[in-house]
């Protein structure tokens, strides 16, 4: 029988959940270019582990498209479903105190309302944080406290996306990480 990405990674991954001890927690940080579909996968984690029975927590960040083209992002809350807009492309003449020469204008208020939800995940079975990026890793701002959560090793799981530019930053703090690096061809059938 053929395996198709992502649902058959996600699988193993659960799986692995089900051998492993509580006590020893994984930490995957899963990388890949642009649009290769590292949200796609880790929803379809997500969703596999719900329905293996593991509690499941933690932040999406959803493409929103108009006509094709990317034009913001949504943040989906993993335990409530609950999904607020967090960013949108910067247009040129905006002005803005937080861009940080980015392409995308972030909504402050949602910013704050990740990052508090970080805060107050506690222990779980898996934590899926997407993404971390250069607001987090060189900035100082962003969703800041996902930098303690993850080294604080309370979860069975977690997977945090990292971009590919920030990974070896990403293994220096927490050199117990594995890597997954999502490719096209892991995208295609097994």
């Amino acid at each position: 029988m053929k395996n198709q990405f992502p649902g058959y990674l996600a699988k193993q991954l659960i799986d692995k959940l089900f051998n492993n001890p509580p006590d020893i927690p994984d930490l995957l940080l899963v990388t890949g270019l642009q649009g290769i579909g590292k949200t796609t996968w880790c929803l379809e984690l997500a969703e596999y582990a719900r329905v293996s029975g593991f509690s499941v927590k933690g932040l999406i960040s959803l493409a929103v498209f108009k006509d094709g083209h990317k034009v913001g992002i949504d943040l989906l809350n993993l335990a409530s479903t609950e999904r607020r807009k967090l960013a949108v492309l910067r247009s040129r003449d905006l002005k803005s105190t937080n861009n940080f020469g980015l392409c995308w204008h972030f909504d402050d208020e949602t910013v704050a309302w990740g990052d508090s939800i970080l805060v107050e995940i506690g222990s779980c079975d898996l934590i899926i944080i997407d993404e971390l990026g250069p607001l987090e890793f060189t900035h100082g701002v962003g969703w800041q406290a996902a930098l303690p959560l993850i080294s604080a090793r309370e979860y069975r799981l977690i997977c945090v996306v990292i971009r590919p530019s920030l990974v070896d930053m990403a293994i220096e703090r927490w050199p117990w990480g594995q890597v997954m690096s999502v490719t096209p061809t892991l995208l295609q059938e097994k």
